[in-house]
């Protein structure tokens, strides 16, 4: 059976920092928002900086669990993490 082809023209990129700047605009209140290492930092900072959110620095693989640990000691507030793909 032959591989299937894909028709290039049909294909949407995703793009990380423009979805970055999607999801902050959704924001409906004081989320928190914490962003894993890397180039996620620099598109949650381009997308708009809030005091709310949290840049990971030398901490890979960590920004699930210290959402997580924001989402259980401050519970009036919602959480949200980023980590690279």
């Amino acid at each position: 059976m032959p591989a299937p082809t894909i028709d290039a023209s049909a294909v949407k990129v995703l793009n990380r920092a423009e979805l970055t700047k999607r999801l902050v605009a959704k924001l409906a209140r004081d989320e928190a928002v914490v962003a894993g290492i890397g180039n996620t930092n620099f598109d949650l900072y381009a997308a708009g900086h809030r005091p709310q959110n949290f840049y990971m620095l030398g901490s890979m693989g960590l920004a699930c669990p210290i959402a997580f640990g924001v989402a259980l000691a401050q519970p009036e507030w919602s959480s949200r993490a980023t980590s690279p793909s």
